[in-house]
């Protein structure tokens, strides 16, 4: 058994709840992305009104929406529309967050497991809403500049490889304080196959070694792997998306 001490705090995980996570993680989000996406006539209408509102204070002239196809189109005043899609609204971004917020695997550790889910809510809504504000202003300033004439692309493509950076590095401050169990059951896992194989080690050499009960975890140890984590996520959703 590995135990990982940090903040004073000890985190003991389950290799049942990290399989869980590992497995049902993206298979939630991506349910959670086509169920949205299915029903995207109701499901899209919270997110394009603030645009809809915007724009018709910025341009001083009434913007309008309507169904097209599969999507909806923002009717600017003049010769100029837009496509809405899931994609434009960020709903991979918010189904990823309830994903992981969900799944993240809990701390064997009962007394040291305080008030987890209501931090797993609170690393959740507030995420969602500082995202919520941020690609609203981004879809916003989109438009807007090509209504007056900058080219779609590369704008919309830039705007939107800041935005998923964005996206991740909001989770990552409000995580790091309210769900640090997100990237501690990572290094858990580290650090039992680290035991695992110098135990192997010591048997296969017939040499006894002294194997702490509690491993210490330091900040920049934590830091390191978080960055790693995010990184990948955040490439992960460029490379899929753009």
């Amino acid at each position: 058994m590995t135990i990982i001490s940090y903040k004073e705090k000890k985190y003991d995980f389950s290799w049942a709840s990290i399989g869980l996570f590992l497995f049902l993680c993206p298979l939630i989000a991506i349910i959670l992305y086509y169920f949205f996406d299915l029903f995207w006539v109701f499901t899209h209408i919270p997110f394009i009104y603030p645009n809809i509102m915007l724009l018709s204070l910025l341009t001083q002239s009434p913007v309008t929406f309507y169904q097209f196809t599969s999507m909806y189109i923002i009717d600017m005043p003049g010769p100029c529309a837009v496509g809405f899609i899931s994609d434009c609204a960020g709903i991979y971004v918010y189904v990823v967050y309830i994903a992981i917020c969900v799944l993240t695997p809990h701390n064997k550790v009962i007394s040291e497991n305080d008030r987890i889910w209501k931090r797993k809510g609170y690393s959740l809504i507030i995420p969602s809403l500082i995202f919520f504000i941020e690609n609203t202003l981004r879809i916003t300033i989109t438009v807007f500049m090509y209504y007056h004439g900058v080219p779609f692309n590369p704008l919309h493509d830039n705007l939107s490889y800041i935005s998923i950076f964005f996206a991740i590095f909001v989770f990552f401050i409000i995580s790091y304080y309210l769900l640090p169990e997100f990237a501690l059951f990572v290094l858990w896992i580290l650090k039992s196959i680290k035991m695992k194989l110098i135990m192997s080690y010591s048997k296969i050499r017939n040499r006894p070694i002294d194997i702490p009960q509690v491993v210490e975890i330091k900040n920049s140890f934590l830091n390191s792997v978080w960055i790693i984590i995010l990184i990948t996520i955040a490439l992960t959703f460029s490379i899929v998306l753009i």
